[in-house]
């Protein structure tokens, strides 16, 4: 039982880390984005992330 909550753990480390990295990736190019339209769907998938990274905080 010990071994399989360890096992959720890193499991939710790691998708934590992987929305993450992904915020910062969209940051890092969301202000030099001129194209409106990829701006809102990067906009979009950034707040999907940050939505992900908060539930997972949560658990």
């Amino acid at each position: 039982m010990v071994k399989k909550m360890e096992n959720e753990i890193n499991i939710l480390d790691e998708l934590n880390k992987g929305a993450c990295m992904e915020q910062d990736a969209i940051s890092f190019i969301l202000d030099k984005v001129e194209n409106e339209d990829l701006k809102k769907v990067l906009e979009k998938q950034y707040k999907k992330y940050l939505n992900i990274a908060n539930k997972i905080s949560k658990i």
